[in-house]
């Protein structure tokens, strides 16, 4: 008699997602969650390009040196290393973390000549190969590239800075949906590591402290908000009457800033402003308080009191994304990314958009956005 036909067995993954994430077994968040972590049979049959007929050049926004004026160029178009993917750029914007770039004050994974651009969001049209990127395929995402290059029509990022966005979502706040968001998240984190009932926020007219300032009272701490300008006041009073919000310029101010800090028991603060302001906070605050400083929109040297330091324990800590970010464990940024996905689905950064422009616009954008950020961002929309 003819042998029995042995059927081939199928393969492990064919068998292993159904079984784990069937759902009559688990519910329907845990199985989403699941599908992050297994493996799919798409996965495995989709290869490493989603779109293997790539043009050969695109258009990038390169700087030769800082403080000079971006020149669009003709250059290849990138290929991922492992653990990267491909991205075609379809909405980025101008940041103050690009104005940094673009003034050589950030130095940090960046020689010159470099491209432009930190942030933005497209479609990932291949991998360099590895589980997380190859699982981003055929994806729309939001990323960020810490050495720059979103200002150009492709660019690749590292799989880990990407986050992958829903269907109905559009670029243009996609683009804006990702830093933003993961250090308001982190500022949280870093507050209920230490004692303290209250933060103080400076340039808090800004959308990046706006939002801390809005996780902060959600979880319970009381917010002082620091503007420049009196007229900036009735900003952050809409958003929560129970801010207490003080204008740097008013009369008094130091007197306002100490009394407030004492009474609400704050010893934490975030900065923006460098220069003096920090050695002023460090100053005012009550003893043993940590001031973290994420930005320096003055670029005059910072004075501090020793006394302050040694008898006072108090401190002051720079606050670089890039760098904090890179030291988390991937299950850190696994939580902050499903954080971010949550805030993104109450529509949260709600970033207001001031101008759109075209790549080749890209010095106007970002003068624009130099000499005009409180009014909302520049926009780069590629077609």
């Amino acid at each position: 008699p003819n042998p029995k036909p042995q059927t081939p067995n199928p393969k492990p993954h064919f068998k292993i997602f159904p079984i784990f994430c069937g759902p009559q077994i688990i519910s329907k968040k845990l199985k989403k969650l699941l599908s992050f972590i297994l493996p799919t049979p798409e996965d495995f049959t989709m290869g490493n390009n989603a779109n293997p007929s790539l043009p050969p050049e695109m258009r990038a926004a390169r700087l030769l040196s800082p403080n000079e004026p971006l020149q669009l160029i003709t250059t290849g178009v990138p290929t991922p290393r492992e653990g990267e993917v491909l991205i075609r750029v379809r909405a980025s914007h101008v940041s103050p973390l690009d104005l940094c770039h673009l003034e050589g004050s950030d130095l940090r994974n960046r020689d010159f000549p470099c491209f432009g651009g930190v942030e933005g969001a497209g479609e990932v049209i291949s991998s360099g190969g590895g589980f997380l990127a190859n699982r981003l395929v055929g994806k729309k995402v939001a990323f960020f590239v810490e050495g720059g290059g979103a200002w150009a029509e492709f660019v690749c990022s590292a799989a880990k800075n990407c986050l992958e966005i829903e269907k109905y979502e559009g670029f243009e706040s996609a683009s804006m949906g990702l830093i933003q968001p993961l250090t308001a998240l982190m500022f949280l984190d870093l507050a209920k590591k230490i004692d303290t009932k209250a933060v103080v926020l400076s340039s808090a007219a800004s959308s990046m402290a706006r939002l801390a300032a809005k996780l902060f009272a959600e979880s319970g701490l009381r917010v002082i908000c620091v503007v420049k300008r009196e007229e900036q006041k009735a900003l952050l009073v809409n958003d929560d009457p129970a801010y207490i919000v003080l204008a740097s310029l008013e009369e008094n101010f130091d007197e306002k800033l100490a009394d407030s800090a004492k009474v609400a028991g704050a010893r934490l603060a975030f900065d923006a402003v460098g220069g003096e302001f920090p050695g002023l906070l460090v100053r005012l605050l009550p003893p043993k308080s940590t001031v973290h400083v994420y930005g320096t929109l003055n670029l005059s040297n910072c004075q501090l009191d020793s006394n302050k330091l040694l008898f006072n324990g108090s401190s002051v800590l720079g606050f670089h994304f890039g760098v904090e970010y890179e030291n988390l464990s991937g299950f850190a940024r696994l939580r902050l990314g499903w954080s971010v996905a949550k805030l993104r689905k109450k529509g949260i950064p709600d970033v207001k958009i001031r101008e759109r422009y075209a790549l080749d616009q890209i010095n106007q954008a970002v003068e624009d956005y130099r000499t005009s950020m409180a009014q909302g961002k520049s926009v780069i929309i590629f077609e």
